[in-house]
């Protein structure tokens, strides 16, 4: 007996789930560390030492000549607010009261030039590097204003310019590289007046503050911040209080930010060649499958026609009477050709045309008006850069924007693939009917994904320059955007025979029919890659991250999730047009549409119990059952349950039950739950330490061009499917496809 399909998928996901969750393992990263290149500078800040005379903020305004502040140099009193480093201040010195300390200890922050950056790592296009001398360097000709620096920095330190629409940067300091190139010290260590701050090579820096600690036990606690944290930094600190206390984080732990996404970095090649085994191997035992079922067709139907000959041989007045209809039924036929190119001119006719509707409809008024705001808010960001419109500030870098546009069109655009995965891969040709729907969506998704990219970067012209010019490998951003310009170029070709049959280019459209098989093994490799980088963009900031929603398996949640995504919203897609294109549907999508909505019902209810599973595994491996009883816990219980859990028992009831009505409601109640988990993956879990008043709100203005990009992309299907042949078959190739 072969091997049958399931037996395989059985197999392989076997495999390829054990190995990834044994990869995932936290305690499988190396614990090595970079120790920076030898003869490396960095400063050392004796927190001890300093008094808060804020002449360090002063030296370094002047050196890299930035505009005045708001408050003077000499007014202490704004060392009582908790501020961090700006676009318009490289550094700031607070304030802090520590415990059971009578007077207040002062505390300089700026960049800590790690020795394997978090930004650097996260730089799509190299901007940012980590120059022997010790400095992180940043080039603003290469800088695309993704602002994902400012995502995975665990202190805190870049900043943007939000208010300038044409150039905007990312600012930090840069160690006062330039003085460092002439032999001089940086202008914060030349002015400090006592001598908190120490110039010298980080080796040379370490052995100062041991032997300060060892010197004065009573004076200094024994740590220097620093040295092991987040892999190390040139900029290093000794204190006489915790550092907890003077709002430094001391749970970073030892790990360098390239260290947490370079096993998922180093997994891709081999998700690439397993996936194109997979599809492969699926591939041909469904074409076998096939192949089989035809045989057996092929030989009931000769052993039918043996019958029927041997019977007219015995009856030579049935024989006679089948002549009769033979001829008569010959006659009809030649008539039926001599109107068959009336008959298709007209189906073409009455499926293609425009509906014949007011213009001032209903649909037509909303969107004229969602469209008239969208422009008008694409002048203010244009003109009056990302700040005019959104309310994203230096510690919360991203909004609705990237969470919504972003991570949420993406997972809601899987559909396509999901879709053509069912129909040419696995040979459930019941589902071929809602193929093009589905692709066209992903198309137009991942469309709006990049215009709506081209409202939130700072340089959107410069997004090219990750594929062509600059290529920073070491991020995820980078396969994230290598995938995401591949998938648009491969859906554009896969869409493009529904245009071409509109437009009568038969041969054309036959040349890119034979790409299918090819396109859709691209598109569902691509599709994998996309929402697994996608997850892994956030292993890089543990710390700013909530614990409950940060996990090692987080790219695995986010594929699988995907997945079902892209399940539920094939069918939320079908019922609605089902409710207002239903008149563009000819009879074989109509019937075809429940099993469709019941095939993919049943697999989104394993998928999420699937995707349960592994956040139980995520919650066990990182012991974090005790949070779960905080009120973030009750937030990630609303979402695991509410969102997640019930809705795969109700899709199961559904399907179990023939209910349509009921999986169409699962549909987009589990849609609802995947924006949701990709919310609070990117904007409402993410620095959930910050006070509520530093919190991420989205401002109107975001919202409203959200809703403006979302309405693009329904106007640009409505169009499409009233004209071309995507809710039905073109009368002139329904027998090819």
């Amino acid at each position: 007996m072969g091997i049958t399909r399931r037996h395989f998928l059985a197999w392989m996901g076997l495999g390829i789930g054990s190995n990834f969750l044994l990869s995932s393992d936290s305690g499988s990263i190396t614990t090595q560390h970079f120790a920076g290149y030898p003869g490396s500078m960095g400063v050392l800040h004796d927190i001890f030492r300093c008094i808060g005379c804020r002449k360090c903020e002063d030296a370094c305004n002047k050196v890299n000549n930035l505009p005045p502040p708001e408050r003077p140099f000499d007014d202490l009193k704004v060392l009582e607010l908790k501020r961090r480093p700006h676009a318009k201040e490289y550094t700031v010195v607070n304030q802090f009261f520590p415990p059971a300390m009578k007077s207040p200890v002062f505390v300089k922050k700026q960049c800590n030039h790690c020795l394997e950056p978090a930004c650097v790592s996260a730089c799509f296009v190299k901007a940012l590097k980590k120059s022997e001398a010790g400095v992180v360097t940043y080039d603003p000709s290469l800088c695309v204003g993704c602002r994902y620096c400012m995502i995975a920095c665990p202190f805190n330190i870049p900043a943007y310019e939000y208010d300038d629409p044409i150039t905007p940067k990312v600012m930090k300091c840069n160690l006062c590289q330039p003085r460092i190139q002439k032999g001089l010290t940086p202008g914060c260590v030349e002015i400090c007046p006592k001598e908190a701050l120490t110039f010298g090579t980080r080796e040379d820096l370490i052995k100062i503050a041991r032997q300060r600690i060892q010197r004065h036990p009573d004076r200094y606690i024994d740590h220097i911040y620093g040295e092991h944290e987040m892999g190390g930094c040139s900029w290093l600190y000794i204190s006489n209080v915790r550092f907890a206390d003077i709002g430094m984080s001391e749970d970073l732990g030892v790990i360098s930010a390239p260290q947490l996404t370079s096993e998922i970095l180093a997994m891709l090649p081999i998700v690439v060649c397993m996936g194109l085994v997979s599809l492969t191997g699926i591939y041909a035992i469904s074409k076998q499958k096939d192949r089989i079922a035809t045989e057996e067709k092929l030989k009931a139907i000769n052993r039918i026609a043996n019958d029927a000959q041997a019977e007219m041989f015995k009856e030579k007045a049935i024989n006679d009477k089948h002549v009769t209809v033979k001829r008569e039924v010959k006659i009809t036929s030649k008539q039926a050709e001599e109107s068959s190119g009336t008959q298709e001119s007209d189906q073409i006719k009455n499926r293609a045309d425009p509906e014949q509707r007011s213009v001032v409809s209903p649909f037509n008024l909303i969107a004229g008006i969602i469209i008239l705001v969208g422009g008008i808010l694409t002048v203010l960001r244009f003109t009056g850069g990302l700040g005019a419109i959104a309310s994203h500030d230096d510690n919360n870098p991203w909004g609705i924007l990237i969470g919504f546009n972003l991570l949420c069109g993406v997972a809601l655009a899987t559909g396509g693939y999901v879709t053509s995965a069912a129909c040419y891969i696995f040979g459930l040709k019941r589902y071929h009917s809602a193929v093009r729907p589905a692709i066209l969506t992903t198309f137009l998704g991942y469309s709006l994904v990049v215009l709506a990219l081209c409202y939130d970067v700072g340089r959107p012209w410069r997004l090219p320059y990750t594929i062509f010019l600059s290529q920073g490998t070491s991020s995820l951003l980078f396969t994230l955007a290598l995938c995401m310009f591949l998938s648009i170029f491969a859906l554009a070709i896969e869409c493009s025979p529904a245009a071409f049959e509109w437009l009568g280019w038969r041969s054309a459209r036959n040349m890119v029919v034979k790409l299918t098989l090819a396109l859709t093994f691209l598109g569902i490799i691509l599709s994998v890659l996309h929402n697994l980088s996608l997850g892994a963009l956030f292993l890089i900031v543990p710390p700013k991250l909530h614990p409950l929603w940060y996990s090692t398996y987080l790219p695995g949640s986010f594929f699988v999730s995907s997945m079902v995504a892209g399940m539920s919203m094939v069918i939320f897609e079908s019922t609605l047009a089902h409710r207002f294109l239903h008149h563009k549907m000819d009879h074989t999508h109509l019937s075809d549409s429940s099993h469709v909505t019941f095939g993919f019902g049943k697999a989104a209810s394993f998928l999420m119990a699937g995707y349960v599973m592994i956040q139980l595994t995520g919650l066990a491996a990182d012991n974090d059952w005790g949070l779960l009883i905080s009120r973030w816990g009750l937030w990630y219980l609303l979402e695991l349950i509410g969102f997640i859990a019930l809705p795969a028992f109700f899709y199961a009831i559904g399907v179990r039950d023939r209910s349509i009505r009921l999986i169409r409601w699962t549909a987009l109640w589990t849609v609802l739950g995947v924006i949701l988990n990709r919310f609070n993956v990117c904007m409402i879990a993410f620095n959930w330490q910050l006070p509520t008043d530093q919190r991420y709100f989205p401002s109107w203005m975001e919202i409203a061009t959200s809703i403006f990009i979302v309405t693009l992309g329904i106007v640009a299907y409505r169009f499409i499917t009233t004209r071309m042949p995507i809710l039905y078959e073109h009368p002139g190739y329904q027998y090819e496809h």
